[in-house]
Order: structure tokens, then sequence, then C-alpha cells
């Protein structure tokens, strides 16, 4: 997986967290901000984008345009919720807009701009959006949520909690995750707003059976229950949404935090107990506590061990010293290590006297061996192809709930990778258990010569017992696909070899922004009998299979008018959650919206025997 999937794959899961935050904090977590805006002028543009539909000042609105002008130079149009907030801002007011035009595009209004100036020149919202709910994706989502900040207009809500209650044909990944923004980001504005909380509840007593299933899942949010009257909780739960449901990753933060929290004596001693390359360091961090951090250090002893292999944002050095700066939203730093128990240190409330930039002393943290009733165990079955007879297993420390974006150790001042927590032999068909485990998040790797390396993510805090049952391993062999844009005609196609697991296909050699091409993830697992699985990771996509047929077949029936009709691929194997499982000799359409706008064919061809040469590598 190329860096810019794994960048954008953080970006959207952080976002879905970003939803429940004020318009400021989720801007600011989703790390937009050039150089962050003060924590002042953060709550200025919380108060301005909650509150502005309610008590419209333009003069304000473009007093905050300079730190809205401190975000990355993205591609025009890219900033969706502020375009759409500065669009209805001037939509609900275009006189004093009009009067203020100058001063906003002075201001740092260059980037919403065409925001404004679109509402000025008379543009509506349906010019700005497409009519058709079933083109909504989550940035058309983010755009309307700034415009129904500005303007309090109820048709917002309503078509957002439209979108997400449909079930729209050909495009099941793109209802996923659209339907899963639409359905978060209306409940989290419900708490706030009255009449996207007066849509929800109307959405959920008035709309048929299949929407409120569609919008509201398998099982009811609690936040959502918190937000509808009884009558709308009875409602969803009669049309088959069951009333409890999974722990949230908030709730498991939460609960994993409380387990395992660590209380800490308040002490401003400032440096002098530092060691000197923890001095050091503190003076490279000092400049950036002043506007958003709290400067922390201390020292962590492990029993019967060192700091190797422990998993933490903080810098960690091999002394067990450590120092870093807290941004002002984290509450928590958090030491996990295999076999030991994890340890949540709480941020402690700062008193009114002190600034939040004071240096802060930790003191010494101390890392203890789990209790064998403590412990979690993890067993599993290695199944491995004909002729190999073993493997190598790899538990990893996940951190999982690290509070903070940047975690990582390091050694002697130096950056470097986490280390696995533990590696060992499995033999082919025999039963293995892993005990005293830590009750965190893992990543588990099952690796072997010749074939591609399977990586699965488990948490032992929430299955302490967890029996994965057979895990299989599958030989490298390389996978043939014919590739042909969607419009063309004729002998377009361009046929490509790749192995699952080991390259991605290569679907276009445009680059983005970032320099990278548009790959899709091959997964040599999938769904069995034969199948490939492909993730195209981060995009919303839509996936048509015309059914078993040649590229020579296809060609012959487009140029007669008998194709037949597709049927819209739906997502029998979940790997990741836009993943679909490929079936040998089947054409597929591919779509996907975003930024490359790709509309191809894609040509499953049947299964090669691997040459000399392939078998040999």
């Amino acid at each position: 997986m190329n860096t810019r999937k794994m960048f954008v794959r953080a970006v959207a899961g952080a976002a879905m967290v970003a939803m429940a935050l004020t318009p400021g904090e989720a801007l600011a977590f989703l790390g937009l901000f050039k150089s962050e805006p003060t924590k002042a002028e953060m709550e200025k543009m919380d108060v301005l984008f909650n509150g502005y539909y309610k008590a419209p000042d333009v003069e304000e609105a473009i007093a905050i345009l300079p730190s809205v002008k401190k975000m990355n130079k993205i591609k025009p149009g890219g900033i969706l919720p502020m375009i759409g907030f500065y669009f209805g801002a001037a939509k609900s007011s275009g006189d004093a807009w009009r009067e203020k035009w100058e001063a906003a595009k002075m201001r740092g209004g260059e980037k919403v701009a065409v925001g404004i100036g679109a509402a000025l020149e008379g543009k509506s919202i349906d010019d700005m959006v497409p009519r058709d709910l079933a083109d909504y994706t989550p940035k058309i989502v983010d755009f309307l949520w700034g415009y129904f900040l500005a303007t309090g207009d109820a048709e917002v809500p309503r078509r957002v909690i439209l979108r997400g209650g449909m079930e729209v044909a050909n495009c099941a990944s793109v209802v996923s995750f659209t339907g899963t923004v639409a359905q978060r980001s209306s409940v989290s504005l419900a708490k706030d707003h009255p009449a996207v909380a007066a849509e929800l509840e109307a959405f959920a007593l008035n709309a048929d059976e299949q929407s409120v299933r569609n919008f509201f899942g398998h099982t009811l949010n609690d936040d959502a229950w918190a937000v509808l009257s009884p009558a709308a909780v009875a409602r969803i739960v009669s049309c088959g949404v069951a009333e409890r449901r999974e722990l949230t990753e908030r709730e498991l933060r939460e609960a994993f935090l409380k387990a395992n929290e660590v209380a800490v004596p308040l002490c401003f001693d400032g440096l002098s107990d530092a060691p000197p390359h923890i001095a050091k360091e503190a003076k490279r961090l000092w400049p950036q506590t002043h506007s958003y951090g709290t400067l922390v250090f201390g020292r962590l002893e492990v029993e019967g061990s060192d700091v190797a292999d422990v998993a933490t944002w903080v810098s960690l050095y091999e002394d067990g010293s450590f120092i870093a700066n807290v941004h002002w939203t984290r509450d928590y730093i958090v030491f996990e290590k295999h076999g030991y128990a994890p340890l949540a240190v709480r941020m402690p409330q700062m008193p009114p006297q002190m600034s939040a930039s004071h240096p802060f002393n930790f003191g010494t943290l101390r890392m203890q061996r789990l209790a064998p009733d403590k412990a979690a165990t993890l067993a599993f079955t290695p199944r491995l192809p004909d002729g190999i007879d073993t493997a190598t297993a790899m538990l990893e420390v996940d951190n999982r709930f690290p509070v903070g974006e940047d975690w990582g150790t390091r050694k002697g001042g130096r950056e470097r990778p986490q280390a696995a927590a533990c590696s060992f032999a499995v033999t082919n068909g025999v039963a293995v258990k892993v005990q005293r485990c830590s009750p965190m998040a893992y990543r588990f790797k099952l690796s072997a010569i010749g074939c591609p390396s399977l990586l699965r993510k488990i948490d032992l805090s929430r299955d302490p017992s967890l029996d994965l049952g057979d895990v299989v391993l599958v030989r490298e062999v390389p996978r043939r696909f014919a590739l042909r844009p969607f419009a063309a005609k004729g002998d377009a196609w361009q046929e490509k070899s790749v192995v699952p697991g080991k390259k991605e296909l290569l679907l276009q050699t445009a680059r983005d922004s970032l320099g990278n091409t548009c790959t899709l993830r091959l997964d040599p697992y999938g769904s069995g009998d034969g199948c490939v699985g492909a993730d195209f990771g981060w995009a919303p996509t839509t996936w048509d299979d015309f059914g078993e047929l040649t590229p020579e077949e296809f060609k012959r029936l487009e140029a007669s008018g008998d194709l037949p009709k597709p049927e819209p691929v739906k997502r029998e194997w979940e790997n990741e959650d836009r993943s679909v499982a490929l079936k040998p000799g089947h054409i597929y359409r591919f779509r996907e919206k975003s930024y490359w706008k790709l509309d191809i064919l894609i040509a499953v061809l049947p299964d090669q025997n691997p040459t000399k040469a392939e078998e040999a590598k």
C-alpha cells in the first residue's frame, strides 16, 4: 500500500470521529491547517460556525478569514465545509456581503471566494450540488452542512438524512460511506440544532422501513437514541433495527483508558530533574508549547525488562526517559507492551494560575507484568500450501488508542519502527495458543516463503480468549487482468499480470497532487472459489459485474448491442470497508468519482500456472 493511501485512509478514519466535533475542532483534527490556529482562534471559529444562522454577523465572518487562511494550499473547491458556509452566509445576506466583498478577499477569502462569488452571482443551492440525491458523496454532505450552519435551512438536513436512507443501485460502496457520514453527522448536529433534530425525528417516524434500516444500520447508535423521542425509537426498532449495538470506537477507547488509568501527582518543578538529552529536546519543543501545548517529561520503568517494544506516541529513549508536547485536545498518554498491563496516564487539570505551557514532570512510571488472571489468550491453527511445512507468526502492538496522531518510539533520540512484540515458528496443521497476551489491540501476521503474508488486526481488550480458527496462507501466483476504458471500442484492452498481496494493479498513470498513481490493492484471500479481493482504499467507488465473459466476447456483444445488463456488486467479502471479491473469468465495470474520475472495464482472466522462472522468484 502506498504512502498516499495510508495517509488518506487515516484521514478518512479520522473524519468519522471528527464528525462528532464542532467544525473548527474537526478541521484541526483532520490536520488541514498549515500553521495551527491558537485555541482562542479555534473557539471563535466554533462559535461563528455553529451560531451564525441564529445571529448573522458579516463583520465577524470576515474577521475570522485570517484563521481560515492558515489552511494548507489545496485545490480550489477542496475546503467544502468552509465553501458551503460562506456560500450560505453570502446567500442569506447578499447586500451586506456585496459591500464587504473586496474586504473578504483581502482577508484571505480567495480559498472560499468560489462560494461567496457564487452566492453574489445569484446561484442557488441546486447550482452548487447535484439535484439527484443518488449522486451525493461525503464531500457534498460536507458542503451542505457548511451551508446549513450559515443559513439554518431545514431543507439541508432533510436532504442529507434522505440520502443516508437511500439504497442506490450500482453504488454499494458509495452508499456505505456516504450513508455512514450522513447518519453520524446528522445525529451529531441534532444535539445542538433543533432543525436537524426535527428532521431526524420526522424521518424515523415516517420513512419506509427499508430506508430506516439503511440509515440506522443493524443497531441503533446510543447518540441517536439520546436525541430521538421514545416514539421514534420504537418505530426504528419495529423496522428491524436493534436497540443496542456493539461498542463504538469511542466507547472502546473510554473503557480501555478507564481500565488502565494511572494517576500522577501534579508536579511543576521545571527541568531540574531532567537528563541532559531531555533538557535539550525540551528546548526544541518549547516554542511549540506557548500556543497549543503542554510540555511533559518523565521516566518509564518496566518490571523485569527494558523499554524495548513499548508502544507510545511520546518520544521514548533507551534509558526510559520520555518527553512530549501534549496538544490541548489530548487527555491521555498511553504506554503498551506485550505481556504487561497498559498504562493510561491522564493529563491532570492545570490549576488556573499555571500556564498550559509550563513544563510538567510525570516523575517515574512503572509498567507491571500481567497477572495470570488478567492476561488474554490468542488461538489459531495455521494451514499452509502443499510442500510448505512451517511459517512464522508475529504479534505487534497495534496501539489502537494512542490518543495522538503521531505516535512512535525513539531509540537514542532516533525514530524507529515499532518492533514485534513476539515472533515464533508454527507448523502446518498444529494448533497454536499464545498465552500471557495483554488485553489490548495487536497486529497478527503470518508469513512463509513463497506466500504473501496475511495481516489481521485483532482486539484482545474486547475478546480476551480469541480463537481465529484456521488461518490459511496461499502461494504467490500471478493473476492476469485486462483493462480498457469503458467508453472505448475495439481492441483497447491492455493485459497486466500482478501477484496479489505483493503488487498493486495500476489503473491510471496520471499522478495526483502528492505524486501517486492510481492503483487497486489486490488481496489473494478474497471469498474463496479462486476469487481475488480488490480494494481501492479510500474513495467511493462502484462496481458492475457483466458476468462470465472474455474480452473477445465482450467486444462482439458490444458491437451488436447485445451486452447483458450488469449486476451491481455487493460487498461479498469484506477485508476493508470498500472491498469486493472479483471472480475469475468475469468482466467488471469500475467507476471512481473523486480525483481520477475513472470509468474502466476490468477483465479477470482465468488462472494461469506460474512459470518455472516465476516459481523461482
